[in-house]
């Protein structure tokens, strides 16, 4: 992922990324701990506005030493990826309100991420545990812990990405800060024209100024606000009925799938996505014939 940081960290901002030597294995997710790790990087760039250090180490830890931080880690080994800022630190009242469900330190209109209770879950459903330091004006650190495993057989690498270039114009609607940069890095790198909205009236201004340009596809959260993302499919149905429309969301009511398939929908992306996946939907929608994009 050192190459994703890069691009989304501002020059001020120097990236250091370090493991011990050897190799340990933890049984994971990739796309949903990746999605993670940015959270917590775009978060620590938000701290250092004027500049700093990004630090960002793989090491080994006994279960013993875990547990002086997180006794509720019952493993014999873990793997522990730390991510440390040099930014402005957070005051006691922050440091105990960080893993709460909705709980944000950013105002309106400038998202929040996945949210550091949903980091706390993600890494609590892989059997690991986290724990943080802070302090006023001397930065802070995140630690995560996941258990090790024994390596597995050899198998086939999982496929890459379709490395085709991508041809056209993507308009991507999200409000999630963190989403929209890694989005939009995967589609340009893939080759891909982005345009980028932070909300549903936002789309859709830009949909009708882009309409002589043209918009290859809609890549829209149904999250969103000002208009969330089944009222913009339906208003861009109005505007332009053959117009390609992918939909994303962590979950969709079956019936609603269905009912939104019906109505033209070009397919659903369910978060947290992997770069894979993105590019997968995107080239399956861009390249469907004009015919097919009909209800």
């Amino acid at each position: 992922m050192e190459p994703l940081l890069r691009e989304i960290l501002p020059r001020e901002i120097a990236l250091s990324v370090s493991a011990e030597p050897g190799e340990s294995w933890v049984w994971a997710d990739r796309g949903q701990l990746a999605q993670v790790l940015l959270n917590l990087c775009v978060n620590a760039r938000d701290a250092m506005r004027n500049g700093g250090t990004l630090s960002l180490r793989i090491a080994r830890r006994p279960g013993s030493r875990v547990r002086e931080r997180c006794p509720e880690a019952g493993a014999a080994e873990y793997v522990e990826l730390s991510v440390t800022d040099t930014g402005t630190g957070m005051p006691e009242e922050t440091r105990r309100r960080v893993f709460e469900p909705f709980f944000t330190t950013k105002s309106t209109g400038h998202g929040s991420g996945l949210g550091l209770s949903v980091v706390y879950g993600i890494v609590k459903a892989h059997g690991g545990s986290i724990d943080m330091e802070s302090a006023l004006g001397s930065g802070t650190v995140f630690r995560l812990y996941l258990p090790t495993c024994l390596a597995p057989a050899p198998t086939a690498r999982p496929p890459e990405p379709d490395r085709r270039p991508g041809r056209g114009t993507v308009l991507l609607v999200e409000d999630e800060e963190m989403l929209v940069e890694v989005g939009r890095a995967w589609l340009e790198e893939a080759g891909y024209q982005v345009l980028v909205a932070g909300d549903g009236e936002e789309a859709l201004r830009l949909f009708e100024e882009r309409t002589a340009g043209g918009v290859d596809l809609v890549v829209c959260d149904m999250g969103l606000p000002r208009r969330g993302g089944r009222e913009v499919f339906f208003a861009l149905r109005g505007l332009e009925p053959s117009q390609p429309v992918v939909l994303v969301s962590g979950f969709v009511e079956p019936s609603e799938r269905v009912e939104l398939m019906q109505a033209g929908v070009a397919g659903f992306l369910e978060k947290p996505y992997s770069e894979q996946q993105l590019l997968e939907v995107v080239a399956g929608a861009c390249r469907r014939p004009p015919a097919d994009r009909q209800p």
